[in-house]
């Protein structure tokens, strides 16, 4: 890390990003002055806030009774393998719905344990009385830290985005004081870096 004169941006108290800037300045101490680095240390954890469901996702696998909703998991797999129709589009989609209490969010939360190293790479668990998790741009927000967190490049993409100035898109996405759309918030955190990432 070239140092000198640098810009310091840091954004919680986690004991990885400490260690990190400790390092940082001990080679600032010892290293020519540089008048234009700059360091930005990024927690985008903190930034981005997601919803924490573990609770509820340990509660629903609990519920889980082996050998049942066994229609679900086979809808599910078959879906995964689908073949396009005849205008070369496959579903983007898989909605499995049902009234209250018909264990949605268990099939949901099975679906997750079982395919969670391979096609299952982000998740979300709604509840109307929580409120980070009954916003769509928390669940937007959630759902690109989960990303982040899975495909370093995606996070490199979003901390790139995060050092960028006070009132650029992705600072409007993360706010929960701005009048960013959905479609917007999305296009930013999670459409944006996975077209940049995987094309």
């Amino acid at each position: 890390v070239s140092a000198g004169r640098f810009a310091q941006v840091i954004v919680g108290k986690h004991k990885r990003v400490k260690a990190a800037l400790e390092a940082c300045l001990a080679q600032a101490e010892t290293s020519p002055p540089d008048d234009d680095a700059v360091l930005v240390v990024v927690d985008l954890e903190q930034l981005l806030r997601p919803a924490s469901f573990q609770a509820d996702f340990v509660k629903h696998l609990g519920q889980y009774a082996h050998g049942t909703r066994v229609w679900a998991f086979k809808a599910f797999d078959a879906w995964l393998v689908e073949v396009p129709g005849s205008d070369g589009r496959r579903r983007r989609v898989l909605w499995i719905n049902g009234t209250g209490g018909m264990g949605k969010s268990v099939i949901a939360g099975k679906i997750c344990k079982l395919h969670a190293e391979t096609v299952v790479v982000a998740s979300f668990f709604c509840k109307h009385s929580v409120d980070d998790r009954n916003d769509p741009r928390h669940c937007v927000r959630t759902l690109a830290w989960q990303l982040a967190r899975r495909f370093p490049k995606v996070r490199e993409e979003l901390e790139r985005m995060a050092r960028e100035a006070e009132g650029s898109a992705f600072h409007e996405a993360v706010s929960g004081s701005t009048g960013a759309t959905v479609e917007e918030v999305f296009g930013t955190l999670i459409g944006g870096p996975l077209r940049k990432v995987f094309g």
